[in-house]
């Protein structure tokens, strides 16, 4: 996600619904991206059987393009999809504060502890390893989605952008070595200027005069 306001925070940690029963939390909507046909029907079975709303999507591509017309409240996607992977989708996401209230999980053959550190740093909720047991998967799917998950990942999220130095670009270093706004330092120049001007001006008299 990109830098938030405070009133945006305010207003992505509002529920949806502040007192959902467990049938409505589970009528939630799942993206479900994995160039596997096999994977994509039985997932999509199993969480069509427990009242998830599910959609599917073959590469990452495919899934960027479905999320303003989704709006899925998780994103559930294949670490190896192709063109686009699953690390660099969950990047572009993360990146696009429409979407700050999406849960992503991951889904991985193969599963390395480099795999998971990975997943984490782009901004996944979750890491599920494949073959999996659909208790297991079902589990992870609701406490990812729930409101008090998401709104501890946003607050997270803020917490980190306060703590954050401001950018290079933003500030300048004066002479002393303090750090300072531009404006500061252009204000600083001026008046260095100004008392050089009288200097400069009768050096330029005497060169005229010889």
């Amino acid at each position: 996600m990109t830098v938030l306001t405070r009133e945006e925070l305010d207003c992505l940690l509002r529920p949806s619904d502040p007192t959902p029963d467990r049938k409505e939390a589970r009528s939630k909507t799942v993206l479900i991206t994995d160039g596997d046909p096999k994977t994509l029907r039985m997932v999509s079975a199993l969480l069509n059987e427990h009242g998830y709303h599910v959609f599917t999507a073959r590469n990452g591509a495919e899934c960027l393009s479905m999320l303003l017309r989704v709006r899925p409240h998780l994103v559930l996607l294949d670490v190896n999809l192709p063109g686009l992977d699953g690390f660099e989708t969950t990047r572009r996401i993360r990146h696009n504060n429409a979407f700050a209230r999406m849960s992503i999980a991951f889904l991985a053959e193969n599963a390395t502890v480099a795999m998971i550190e990975r997943a984490t740093e782009v901004g996944a909720d979750a890491f599920i390893a494949k073959p999996f047991k659909s208790s297991h998967l079902l589990e992870r799917i609701e406490r990812v989605t729930s409101e008090a998950f998401i709104a501890n990942r946003i607050r997270a999220h803020y917490k980190a952008q306060l703590s954050r130095p401001a950018p290079a670009k933003h500030r300048a270093t004066a002479p002393s070595g303090i750090s300072v706004e531009p404006a500061t330092v252009r204000r600083e120049t001026a008046v260095h200027e100004e008392r050089k001007a009288p200097a400069h001006d009768q050096a330029l008299k005497r060169a005229v005069k010889v």
